[in-house]
């Protein structure tokens, strides 16, 4: 399903610094029918409610410019039929970061929690906020996928691992190899997403068949899910003839319990599991685009459901493992598997953790 971000709010007074923002998950009621509109009401400033249509859940509010004086409020969301009557609702106090962004999730139910059960303990009215969303921050119906502001980092809290190469070297790393002598892999600063240093492989694929690489590896502590890891990926040629750029095995002894991320043989995005032994999992033909860095995720969730995310959009799943109550411990990034004369892949900004980690700005 897709998750549209909705643009809550434009304010009419800024404040000082850097913008204070607050961002409102609200997940799928799960109701038959669903809500046609939301009336947004934001308790503690001075604003009238915000009705909004359509929308598709799960989504986002998303309000910039808070002022500084308001250091808590309410959130307050009605979900409504197509007649205006209120199907659902819930409410959220939220104590705000100033000159950062807040993130909070306001659940919808039948038996609904209104702000007036949940008076928060600071309500500063502020200066005056309008909620008519006009300008360019209406994004409504936006087909996007953006993370959380404070889920961004390049190394997100919690990260199992993480690695941009900014050491200049694999000192995060067990190893760095290559088979075949004509490949090689290396840390570089000509072409990087972010910092000073990325990862450069290239594998040789018509010197010996398929199973032919260059990479990095990292072995990590057994992890059952929900796991995710993100990296950011660049090839000058398009990924294709199931190239493969990164890997999660179940371990590093010989499992075969694995997915890799690469490029099938139409330059589409694919997921192949467990070394091609079950059915691949592709992108109806969503290309995988040379020449410009991408943001690749891939997320286990704890019931063992897997979805792919390219550039913040969800391209593939969820989709039930083939393998299940196994855990995951050894990642591989560079050119993991490649049959295609001196293929070259780049990696950065690596990271492994709990939960979806989300591509950093």
């Amino acid at each position: 399903m897709r998750i549209v971000i909705i643009a809550l709010a434009a304010f009419a007074v800024a404040g000082c610094g850097g913008d204070t923002v607050l961002r409102i998950d609200v997940p799928d009621p799960g109701t038959s029918p669903p809500p046609a509109s939301l009336r947004v009401t934001l308790v503690g400033v001075n604003a009238a409610p915000r009705t909004i249509a359509p929308v598709t859940f799960p989504g986002t509010l998303v309000v910039h410019n808070v002022p500084a004086s308001v250091s808590q409020l309410c959130v307050q969301v009605d979900g409504l039929d197509e007649a205006g009557n209120e199907l659902v609702g819930g409410a959220a106090n939220v104590v705000l970061a100033t000159h950062h962004t807040t993130h909070a999730t306001v659940s919808l139910s039948t038996s609904a929690t209104s702000c007036s059960d949940i008076v928060p303990d600071d309500l500063s009215t502020g200066e005056p906020v309008d909620m008519a969303g006009a300008g360019g921050d209406d994004l409504a119906g936006a087909d996007l996928a953006n993370a959380p502001d404070l889920a961004r980092a390049l190394c997100p809290a919690g990260s199992i691992f993480c690695d941009g190469f900014e050491t200049g070297n694999f000192s995060k790393w067990n190893t760095a190899s290559v088979k075949l002598d004509a490949g090689t892999i290396a840390v570089q600063s000509t072409t990087k997403a972010h910092g000073t240093y990325a990862l450069r492989a290239l594998a040789n694929g018509s010197m010996g068949g398929g199973d032919v690489y260059a990479d990095a590896e990292k072995d990590f502590t057994p992890t059952a899910p929900p796991l995710a890891i993100r990296a950011n990926v660049f090839f000058p040629t398009t990924l294709t003839h199931f190239d493969h750029v990164i890997a999660l095995y179940e371990n590093s002894t010989g499992s075969t319990n694995a997915f890799a991320i690469g490029g099938d043989n139409s330059g589409n995005w694919v997921i192949a599991e467990n070394e091609s032994l079950v059915a691949d999992h592709t992108s109806d033909m969503v290309p995988t685009g040379a020449g410009q860095w991408h943001c690749v995720e891939l997320v286990i969730d704890p019931a063992g459901m897997v979805t792919f995310f390219v550039d913040n959009h969800q391209l593939i799943g969820p989709f039930a493992r083939a393998t299940t109550g196994i855990t995951y411990s050894n990642l591989l990034v560079g050119v993991v598997r490649s049959v295609d004369p001196d293929y070259v892949a780049y990696i950065d900004d690596v990271a492994v953790g709990p939960s979806r980690l989300y591509c950093p700005p």
